[in-house]
């Protein structure tokens, strides 16, 4: 049986209907047609969202609501701007120097 997308992608993530025999729902994360990760139905009945394409033991996200799911991991992967990665990189390459002038002093 193909896999369907449902629902709408948002920010180029699509959420797609995954055929499974052990759990009664399960969805695949894909982003630009990449496996992210999966969303499945706990037994009480929240949806969670497992980051990685082989994670089946820690959820990263959990919602009783399954649109404000998507929602949040669509912001969550969403691609950063250039000048945050930038600034994140500085913040990076100053703490390692800090980190090594600190070990050698």
């Amino acid at each position: 049986m193909p896999s369907a997308t449902i629902g709408r992608a948002f920010m180029n993530i699509e959420f797609r209907e995954r055929p499974t025999q052990e759990h009664n729902f399960q969805l695949e994360v894909h982003k630009a047609g990449a496996l992210m990760g999966h969303l499945r139905r706990s037994a009480d009945g929240f949806f969670q969202y497992y980051r990685g394409p082989l994670n089946l033991l820690m959820y990263e996200f959990e919602d009783d609501d399954l649109e404000r799911l998507k929602q949040r991991i669509a912001s969550r992967e969403a691609p950063a701007t250039l000048t945050s990665w930038a600034g994140h990189l500085t913040r990076l390459q100053k703490q390692v120097r800090e980190d090594f002038c600190s070990i050698y002093r």
